[in-house]
């Protein structure tokens, strides 16, 4: 090595920078040139071993081909008094390692940037053909400017890059065989680890644990020893993101999941993938953020909570029709981009509360919030609304309507333009071309919203009534035929209670009707899509409408978790149901269903101790939501926990009452847990039931697969194919058909449903 102040060439030895795995670093002065540079020299007792000398020459060809801001610039190599040493670029600043000694983690900013960086550097390299193979915090320095450089290509393999027709870009693969393992215990990929051929995407899986790490402050493959770690990293998953640091966004721990994957190929195929991912990773709506900046902030000066407006009428009887008003001020903001508007469960959570508007907006985490009564006598209406601050409690601004009842939708309009108008949003979708309203058809829709948004049996079917008046009172109005099909699919595939011959064509009907009076009606748009998957299996019709619903009304939460679900069961995308799932929880942060929804997305891609997680974390929000019960039921099941999982689905008929659901789901896991007995007398009460109404073929299915019983299983699937029962579109997604699937009759099964292609997946 060489001594301070000793001449090579025309380099001047400074001082010692430290020290890697390879070779010792040196800051020296560029005497030719007059600048300062860092010098690495291959370290005595390394260079005694084999094939060092030549992989520290590789480095220098590696670096040498890149040149991107994101990677260290190397400029040459050179030998003096027998020593062989690269010159590059002299980084000041710190490593990487180093500003996360302190094991806080990274503010979500600078992760996100920092990660970005690496990402675009990576894409450089493997656009190359060059894998780093030992990315690690060490390994990146950071500068003063907070611009990210990759280091040390130490250990880089070269691959070929590999182009073909149908790709979105070079891909590489590599060329030689495997061998030992080469890289860092712990930001090693399993592929790596265990010395097989690896390409970019051991590289990603890196970038994944840095990004964690950055994140959280801690690794996420964790033990004692070399061979602990080794061991977390292939046969254990990383903890969940969200449980080390909740305050997290969903979408980074989607990013996570897909970068640590253990399989490559269901890992991120390229940086470039993983970068656009991390650039849609909204950083401003996390808690940290909105603490540490000024209020109101300007990421949330377009963000709204409509609070449920007050009944202020003689009878005080008008709340179907305070709750209609609100609800349709929500579904107008919900039309324009750029709006975040948090959706109904979640604002109408506080009724009744006694709480300031500055808390309703920390809960909420909005920068404002409407708020206002209504007074209704005869054919008049009053309506006031007030626009407050939620940072501080101020009024934006206040605005008072007395007029006709026949005039409510001309208020509505005023009110959500005034809102645009305060935030500099144009309208666009927002304003309606409006046919006269028919007081008396409003009024019975307003009521059937009422009853439908309480989604038991009997306020359903009580909502249907309503809205049938509401359409033999004015057959040109749409919103009534959307909600009725929306009613009519509940009874169908949610509450599974009626047959698809009885509601389905009625609901069918009634949204192409909604849709030939107001083609961009968003619900009914939904609607369609729900038809599409649950009862058409129609993987490009769901699609198409759902979409088309999400392009009219994007901040629609419901329409985002029906997206998300569609994504789950019939595209078996749960990186992409998350996504969406994140949007739906950010616009209705409040939504227990919601929540626990994201624990099935966990629970259909087989990762049980996130999902129980995530079933537990609702449970202690809520303790009386009894279908998180229900699903902690069915998590505890699959990891064979079957005394906790009888608990909590009595638990959730105790909350709810029994339901077949729950008849079904108790049949199953007695069968599971070796007691036939139990689970026959099961199957014995949902026969009874059937007797006298509507039960769906797969909760006798669910039984059978219980027992093992595959003639009988396979009888009563094709029995819900025959039917169209809303339930079998789980067969594609629920774990507990893993053990029929490739049962010839199972692939026959989703082969006549039209999406065989899902098989396997």
């Amino acid at each position: 090595m060489p001594t301070i102040g000793e001449r090579l060439g025309h380099y001047v030895v400074l001082d010692k920078l430290g020290s890697g795995g390879m070779g010792d670093v040196y800051v020296a002065e560029d005497t030719k040139l007059g600048r300062r540079v860092a010098l690495k020299f291959l370290r005595a007792d390394v260079a005694e071993k084999r094939d060092t000398r030549s992989r520290f020459l590789r480095e220098a060809r590696a670096a040498a081909a890149l040149n991107h801001p994101n990677i260290v610039h190397l400029y040459s190599v050179e030998e003096a008094h027998d020593l062989v040493f690269i010159t590059m670029e002299l980084v000041p600043g710190r490593s990487l390692r180093q500003l996360l000694s302190d094991s806080a983690g990274l503010p979500l900013a600078k992760t996100i940037s920092f990660a970005s960086q690496l990402a675009e550097g990576l894409a450089c390299a493997h656009a190359a053909g060059i894998v780093h193979r030992d990315l690690k915090p060490g390994n990146v320095m950071v500068t003063e400017g907070e611009r990210v450089k990759i280091l040390d290509f130490g250990v880089a393999k070269f691959v070929e890059p590999v182009s073909t027709a149908d790709s979105e870009g070079p891909t590489t693969s590599d060329q030689t065989g495997g061998g030992h393992a080469v890289g860092t215990a712990g930001y090693m990929s399993p592929e790596q680890a265990l010395g097989r051929p690896v390409d970019a995407r051991a590289d990603l899986f890196a970038l994944g644990v840095v990004l964690f790490e950055m994140a959280t402050g801690r690794a996420p493959f964790q033990g004692d020893t070399a061979a602990a770690v080794f061991d977390h990293l292939l046969n254990r998953p990383q903890p969940p993101l969200l449980t080390v640091k909740p305050t997290l966004p969903r979408s980074l721990e989607v990013i996570i999941d897909k970068a640590l994957e253990k399989d490559p190929d269901r890992r991120y195929r390229a940086a470039d993938e993983i970068l656009r991912d991390l650039r849609a990773v909204d950083v401003s709506m996390t808690p940290s953020a909105k603490r540490a900046a000024p209020s109101p902030e300007p990421s949330r000066s377009s963000s709204i909570a409509v609070l449920p407006f007050v009944d202020m009428s003689p009878g005080r009887d008008q709340e179907y029709f305070c709750h209609g008003i609100t609800e349709e001020i929500i579904n107008a903001l919900t039309r324009v981009h750029g709006m975040h508007v948090i959706s109904r469960t979640s604002a109408f959570a506080f009724q009744g509360k006694d709480l300031e508007v500055t808390e309703i907006g920390r809960r909420l985490r909005v920068g404002t919030v409407l708020e206002g009564s209504v007074r209704k006598a005869g054919d008049r209406v009053r309506i006031t609304a007030q626009l407050v601050n939620a940072g501080d409690g101020y009024q934006i601004w206040s605005k008072r309507f007395e007029r006709e009842l026949s005039d409510v939708f001309a208020i509505q309009d005023e009110i959500a333009a005034g809102i645009l108008e305060e935030f500099r949003i144009r309208p666009g979708a927002a304003v309606l071309e409006r046919t006269p309203l028919n007081v008396n058809a409003h009024d019975a829709y307003l009521k059937g919203m009422y009853s439908l948004n309480k989604w038991s049996d009997a306020a359903v079917r009580h909502a249907i009534v309503d809205f049938n008046e509401a359409i033999e009172r004015d057959a040109g109005f749409a919103p009534p035929y959307a909600a009725l099909a929306e009613a009519h699919v509940w009874l169908y595939s949610s509450l599974g209670i009626l047959p698809a011959r009885e509601t389905v064509p009625r609901a069918r009907w009634a949204v192409e009707r909604a849709l030939a009076l107001e083609p961009n009606l968003a619900h009914a748009h939904k609607v369609r899509g729900l038809i599409a998957m649950n009862h058409d299996w129609d993987r490009s019709g769901a699609e198409q409408a759902l979409t088309r619903a999400l392009q009219l009304g994007p901040g629609s939460a419901s329409t985002h978790l029906w997206n998300a679900w569609r994504l789950a069961v019939l595209e078996r995308r749960h990186d992409l149901a998350l996504i969406e799932l994140e949007e739906a929880e950010r616009l209705d942060p409040l939504d227990l269903q919601v929540k626990t929804q994201i624990g099935y997305v966990h629970h259909f891609r087989h990762d049980l101790d996130r999902a129980i997680a995530q079933f537990e974390q609702v449970v202690a929000l809520e303790p009386s939501f009894a279908f998180a019960h229900y699903a902690l039921g069915d998590a505890c099941t699959q990891r064979s926990e079957f005394e906790r999982a009888i608990e909590e689905f009595n638990t959730s008929i105790k909350l709810a009452g029994r339901s077949v659901n729950h008849v079904g789901v108790l049949g199953y896991t007695y069968a599971r847990s070796g007691n036939r007995d139990r689970a026959r007398e099961h199957l014995q009460e949902l026969t009874t039931r059937a007797s006298a109404n509507h039960v769906s073929p797969m909760w006798f299915a669910l039984v059978h697969l219980g027992l093992s019983d595959l003639d009988r299983l396979f009888d009563y699937l094709n029995r819900a194919f025959e039917e169209r029962d809303g339930s079998l579109i789980l067969v594609t997604a629920a774990v507990e058909f893993d053990p029929v699937r490739e049962d010839p009759r199972f692939k026959a099964l989703l082969d006549r449903m039209g999406i065989g292609s899902l098989s396997g997946k």
